[in-house]
């Protein structure tokens, strides 16, 4: 018996889903006309501290001597990260900013590394007291940057980190953000993430979570809400997304467009001066096409556009 597909116009992801839901103007313009995107400090940070984390994993730790195994993995983990903030250089000169703030996000996310090293190191401190390190590091080592895809969903995704202690099967996210709760649009990704796991082996994991890197982590059960949550979701998007046509994504105008140190990435083209014939693509015939006069002169969130 075949399996139903339901059927869409592409292949979404987690991202994908959530900036829908988020906002189709934006979705629009990220995955339907493409447009080019900007690197800021927090993606490239980010992609750095995974770099970490998923090589981590792979360190040798054979010649090890009794307990000094937290001085060794801190070590190694440091030389990780100066290895990727190097790749990471030339991006960052991209951006223009201050030396300072490069600084910053150079020790905050050392200190995100040494949160997540102290953590991993207490459950090895624990585990060896019956086991060797060895067994221990092994124990807890997950499978890391696991692609899965559902062919019923029409959804791909990579997971950060897959863990199966003791029989009992867990999904990580990893988040390099300040904050420490499990928002819905991470909710929404992990309830994606269990139905992708489900989709190629036949069970749910028993677990999703989300490791915030400065704070700890924050661990879900695999239920009937976390995966009704994301197939509605999945279903919403495939039955929506079904053309190309610019009006057919409306704004959603809210504090997501601007705030108080930066603004949505795609905010001169909704608000400012530039327009889909800026990158070569034809301008639709509505006026939706061209800056909505109508929101020019909005004073959005305090600030007046022109």
């Amino acid at each position: 018996m075949t399996k139903e597909v339901i059927k869409g116009r592409r292949i979404e992801s987690p991202s994908s889903v959530n900036t829908f839901l988020q906002c189709k103007r934006k979705y629009y313009y990220r995955y339907i006309a493409k447009l080019p995107t900007k690197s800021n400090i927090a993606q490239i940070r980010g992609k750095a501290v995974h770099s970490v984390l998923e090589n981590f994993f792979t360190i040798e730790i054979s010649d090890i001597k009794g307990n000094e195994f937290y001085d060794y993995f801190r070590l190694k983990l440091i030389e990780l990260f100066n290895k990727h903030w190097v790749i990471a250089l030339g991006e960052l000169m991209k951006l223009d900013l201050p030396k300072t703030t490069i600084k910053e996000h150079y020790i905050s996310s050392l200190d995100m590394l040494n949160n997540f090293l102290y953590r991993f190191c207490e459950r090895l401190d624990k585990d060896m007291k019956t086991l060797t390190l060895q067994e221990a590091f092994s124990r807890w080592k997950p499978e890391a940057e696991i692609k899965y895809y559902s062919e019923k969903y029409q959804v791909l995704g990579f997971v950060d980190a897959v863990r199966e202690i003791d029989g009992e099967v867990s999904l990580w996210d990893y988040k390099t953000s300040r904050q420490d709760k499990i928002s819905d649009e991470y909710y929404l990704q992990l309830g994606i993430y269990a139905l992708m796991y489900y989709e190629k082996h036949g069970r749910y994991p028993d677990k999703v979570g989300v490791d915030f890197l400065l704070h700890g982590e924050r661990v879900l059960p695999v239920d009937d809400k976390i995966i009704n949550n994301a197939k509605e979701q999945l279903i919403k998007i495939h039955t929506s997304v079904v053309s190309n046509e610019f009006k057919d994504y409306p704004q959603t105008i809210g504090p997501l467009c601007k705030w108080g140190t930066g603004q949505c990435e795609y905010y001169e083209e909704c608000f400012g001066q530039k327009k889909l014939s800026s990158y070569g693509i034809g301008s639709p015939a509505s006026s939706e096409g061209r800056i909505d006069d109508t929101i020019k002169k909005k004073d959005l969130f305090g600030i007046r556009v022109n």
